[in-house]
């Protein structure tokens, strides 16, 4: 007990990785939020509303897989 095996670091290694992914996905599918606001702003509501749909699927699998 308290040994780190080699398996244990590249296991945490990769959950870092994939947890950074996440994040920086998260970041883009924020900008998409921004873009929905500015299309409503414009007169586009089509696309606004497209935006928002694309936005809550997406914000939804990144927040389930980042808080489980």
């Amino acid at each position: 007990m308290g040994k780190v095996e080699i398996d244990d670091v590249a296991d945490a290694r990769l959950t870092d990785a994939a947890e950074d992914m996440l994040l920086a996905l998260q970041a883009c599918v924020q900008r998409l939020a921004c873009n929905a606001d500015h299309f409503s702003a414009i007169g586009l509501k089509d696309e606004a509303a497209a935006n928002r749909v694309l936005v809550n699927s997406c914000m939804g699998v990144i927040d389930q897989a980042l808080n489980g």
